[in-house]
């Protein structure tokens, strides 16, 4: 009977044991299929400054952050099909900051921003369709108008999270997605900041200097994951930016972060799809 009771009573302990188990893995399940369909509002930051001058990894710039952008859309476009694209309402665009003064940057600019939630159900399919042409197109004759440009103020990485990234990049209700890509060196003639060792600003001159660090000037970017691509790897400086920059996102609250120096288009690609998944 003593035998009997103690086998009872462990045969109850695993029947528990099985339903809860069952029961957080259907938690865990439903969690991961409740992020899996949320819109996405993916947002891809293109540092106009003089990196695309560089071509010293036997790839000109431009053609690997154009590479780098075709991947993103084909991951964007994938995701709205397999997730029935009459009921999706992602979000996409590439921008710069600050606007460049080129009217004609600005108005290709204009082509490179996609809100499905602001097309007919009947034209999304073809709105997809010809998403990576439209941005192919785009980005070919806006890097063409910078280079020949050859004016290269920097580019404005600080202020923008200082100022605009909570009203262009942050939606409610969707999983927030800023990609940009930079050398990693964060600077712009019109944000220059100190503040002992504290920076708006990332030079070799700041990186020399003892524990240098980026001014903090946002807070509460728990909504938002953010990926730096292309980080200069030939710089000496290379651990020293990344560090940089993942203590500030971090101090910002940036739910997610990763950092990853340049490399060939197509195993950033893989980067970029395992940050996505």
């Amino acid at each position: 009977m003593k035998k009997l009771k103690i086998f009872m009573g462990v045969f109850t302990g695993i029947i528990i044991l099985l339903i809860l188990t069952n029961v957080c893995s259907c938690e865990n399940k439903k969690s991961t299929e409740s992020a899996s369909k949320k819109h996405l509002n993916i947002s891809v930051f293109l540092d106009l400054s003089d990196r695309l001058k560089d071509e010293n990894s036997g790839m000109k710039q431009c053609d690997k952050d154009t590479a780098i952008v075709n991947n993103i859309v084909d991951l964007f476009v994938k995701n709205v099909v397999d997730n029935k694209i009459i009921k999706r309402n992602d979000c996409f665009k590439v921008f710069f900051y600050p606007q460049p003064n080129n009217s004609e940057i600005n108005l290709l600019a204009s082509k490179l921003e996609y809100d499905l939630a602001k097309v007919q159900i009947g034209e999304k399919k073809m709105k997809l369709n010809q998403m990576k042409k439209v941005v192919n197109e785009s980005l070919s004759e806006i890097y063409s108008c910078t280079i020949s440009e050859n004016k290269w103020p920097g580019c404005d990485i600080w202020g923008f999270f200082k100022d605009k990234v909570k009203p262009l990049c942050i939606k409610d209700g969707y999983r927030n997605i800023l990609i940009i890509l930079t050398d990693g060196y964060i600077y712009h003639e019109e944000s220059k900041i100190t503040d002992g060792n504290k920076t708006s600003f990332i030079l070799p001159s700041v990186l020399n200097g003892t524990n240098p660090q980026l001014i903090c000037k946002t807070k509460d970017l728990g909504d938002l994951e953010v990926l730096f691509l292309e980080i200069d790897n030939n710089s000496s400086y290379n651990d020293k930016l990344k560090t940089i920059i993942g203590n500030w996102l971090g101090e910002m609250g940036v739910s997610k972060y990763e950092i990853h120096g340049t490399d060939a288009p197509a195993n950033t690609k893989v980067i970029i799809e395992n940050f996505i998944k």
